[in-house]
């Protein structure tokens, strides 16, 4: 069972299941969510596969991007066809991250 918040726009194709998502959140066709939290004000472009994630406010989350056991910080942008297991976009991490030399995908959209 899922729960979807007011003013939530679904596109074609969009499957969700174990999942909350929030209010005025915006997602495109043929998305899949399974097992995840999203909170309000998020846009899921078309294509992306979201799996045991839990995805901020006002975040973007890239046409094609594949993101599983992930934890995506307010107000960030993933890229488009990203692809991303166990991570976090919190700044102690994206700092972690540049200090090892490791590339992130995800941006502040502010």
């Amino acid at each position: 069972m899922s729960l979807i918040g007011a003013n939530t726009q679904l596109g074609e194709n969009v499957k969700i299941e174990k999942s909350t998502v929030g209010n005025n959140c915006v997602i495109e066709s043929g998305v899949t969510i399974v097992g995840c939290t999203i909170m309000d004000g998020v846009t899921v472009r078309e294509g992306v596969n979201l799996t045991d994630c839990l995805i901020s406010d006002k975040v973007v989350i890239g046409k094609g991007s594949q993101l599983k056991l992930c934890l995506v910080e307010s107000k960030f942008s993933v890229e488009e066809k990203s692809k991303l297991l166990i991570y976090t976009s919190c700044m102690s991490s994206f700092l972690f991250l540049l200090q090892r030399k490791q590339s992130s995908k995800c941006f502040p959209a502010f």
